[in-house]
């Protein structure tokens, strides 16, 4: 409804055959807030909220289940970043401060186990990385802004260790240790 010739309250959209589009929010100033889209079949496919200066996003999949939540602040995303699986379940999760990925990042399967869990500093990766495989410790790295650098390290289905690598500014060096899935160190090969 115009109040002082701006918009304020709340704009609905039809399609042509008159099913509701989208929904738009308007404050007293008469500045957009928040905006729904919707599918032909009625279910919201985004939500998007404009107040306090960040802009948050929730994305849907066709079945009106959540896809995503992003945050953007100044044209950069800033804040927890949430995706899912169309099932609900939680696929990653990431935090960003102007723009740059911060901190954990973890991501899930389908069927929610672990997949991988990463660190970062300032969009660089930073700090153990964890690989897993159907739920369990895979692989297992390290870094530090940016260059893999520490012991890699690979584990049989058991969890046991498989196999261990040096690696210096991303670069295998020395020699690799591999271990029989009883921990039964086998043998070494030199890297050259």
């Amino acid at each position: 409804f115009p109040s002082h010739d701006k918009l304020a309250g709340r704009r609905m959209g039809y399609t042509p055959e008159g099913k509701l589009k989208t929904i738009e929010s308007f404050n007293s100033d008469g500045e957009n807030t928040a905006i729904k889209y919707f599918s032909r079949d009625g279910k919201i496919v985004d939500d998007l909220n404009f107040e306090g200066g960040s802009n948050s996003f929730t994305l849907h999949f066709s079945n009106g289940k959540t896809r995503g939540k992003i945050k953007i602040s100044d044209r950069r995303r800033d804040g927890l970043e949430e995706y899912y699986f169309p099932n609900g379940k939680l696929k990653s999760q990431q935090t960003f401060i102007s723009g740059n990925a911060q901190g954990k990042n973890t991501e899930w399967d389908f069927d929610g186990k672990l997949v991988e869990v990463k660190n970062y500093c300032m969009n660089e990766l930073d700090g153990k990385y964890l690989g897993y495989e159907n739920g369990k410790i895979s692989v297992t790295d390290d870094y530090v802004l940016g260059n893999n650098k520490g012991i890699y390290r690979e584990y049989h289905p058991n969890g046991k260790l498989y196999r261990q690598i040096n690696v210096e500014s991303g670069n295998r060096q020395g020699s690799s240790d591999y271990f029989a899935p009883d921990s039964t160190w086998m043998y070494s090969a030199k890297i050259s």
